[in-house]
């Protein structure tokens, strides 16, 4: 979410959006009385996925992604896309690209609320907790923020790495893509180029 609001800043054509910060997270877990449940999740994390799966929003929470789906709606195409972005998630010692969850091509409300329940779900899944803790990441850093923005179909679409993610490379730019959406590639769908 911040690269994105970086890129936005520089004046790259990326489309307008809206941010979830994790005050937002805190709330729904809140409000949902998971709080607590957050200071073990490994002990903890099905009870976590259960909980935050059948959990509410509170009706505040439930305003904002009204309002937000409405706005997005009303200057779009009508899909939304709902992406992860953990403030654990990218560091100079580790990146869990690829980890956590986003959700595409979402219609309606009611998607778009449970796209963001899933990428709070998806804090708590077996390769996130696991990529925790071998790299060390501390419990209180371990929280999610959700981007929310249009979904804009590519063709072709695909992932720029500014560092050769295998290697470390930071000489070396790496552009993967399909001829179609960037899911497919993302999946390992299509043909990659």
């Amino acid at each position: 979410g911040a690269n994105l609001g970086e890129m936005i800043r520089a004046g790259q054509n990326i489309p307008a959006g809206y941010a979830l910060s994790i005050d937002f997270f805190a709330d729904f877990l809140e409000f949902n009385n998971l709080t607590a449940l957050t200071k073990d999740p490994v002990m903890n994390d099905e009870a976590l996925v259960k909980g935050i799966g059948s959990g509410a929003f509170s009706s505040r929470g439930e305003e904002v992604l009204e309002e937000i789906f409405r706005d997005l709606e009303a200057g779009g195409d009508g899909e939304l896309v709902v992406r992860s972005s953990s403030i654990c998630e990218d560091s100079s010692l580790s990146s869990m690209a690829g980890i956590f969850e986003s959700f595409i091509s979402l219609q309606g409300v009611e998607e778009l609320k449970e796209g963001v329940k899933g990428c709070f779900i998806s804090l708590y899944s077996p390769k996130a907790l696991s990529y925790r803790l071998s790299n060390n990441i501390p419990t209180d850093q371990f929280k999610m923020g959700v981007v929310i923005q249009p979904f804009k179909r590519g063709r072709p679409s695909g992932v720029l790495f500014t560092a050769d993610p295998v290697k470390g490379n930071e000489e070396k730019l790496i552009i993967s893509g399909v001829d179609s959406i960037c899911a497919d590639f993302v999946e390992g769908r299509g043909e990659s180029f």
